[in-house]
């Protein structure tokens, strides 16, 4: 027996569900329970200990995960990076910036570097590459387009790097995936 549940995304119902799923565990069937955050799947991995004692016949995974699980052998040639990877080859790139650009004074605050991170991100599942981002935002004038400039090079930059060492990033799966 097949079942799909799919509801909104809050600790309330997420306990609920996680009681339904261990009467389906305990009647001998399988669940698989799929979440969007990492906290999320640690809470729910905590309710099935607290309501199961253990994460038995249950599969608690992200997004993310799946994305992989899909793709399956066609990433294995790559090197996914973590996180912290993907920091330090940002931080890498942004100590290469010439002291002139418009980021000298910003580049190595960590505010900064997580809106480099949320910025590319948000570029990568919109299908912007480096190259799209710059001929979009060519006709600005002034500092706005110094300041889009100024981002395209880091964004080709971090682009340019992972491609010579072969890795990809949680966000390149995506784009594989379409």
């Amino acid at each position: 027996m097949k079942k799909l549940y799919y509801d909104s995304f809050n600790s309330n119902r997420r306990t609920e569900l996680v009681k339904e799923c261990v009467r389906y565990i305990n009647s001998g069937s399988k669940v698989f329970y799929i979440l969007p955050s990492r906290e999320a799947m640690f809470d729910v991995r905590r309710l099935f200990t607290k309501e199961l004692g253990g994460i038995f016949g249950c599969h608690v995974f992200g997004f993310d995960d799946l994305e992989k699980l899909i793709l399956g052998k066609s990433i294995n040639d790559a090197k996914i990076i973590s996180d912290l990877e993907e920091r330090m080859i940002l931080k890498h790139v942004l100590k290469e910036l010439s002291e002139d650009t418009l980021f000298d004074k910003v580049k190595s605050k960590p505010g900064f570097l997580d809106l480099l991170i949320h910025t590319i991100r948000k570029l990568k599942r919109l299908h912007v590459s480096p190259e799209e981002f710059l001929s979009r935002t060519a006709e600005l004038k002034g500092n706005i387009l110094k300041k889009c400039e100024g981002f395209q090079s880091i964004y080709s930059g971090y682009e340019k790097i992972k491609a010579e060492r072969g890795l990809i990033d949680i966000d390149d799966i995506y784009l594989l995936i379409v």
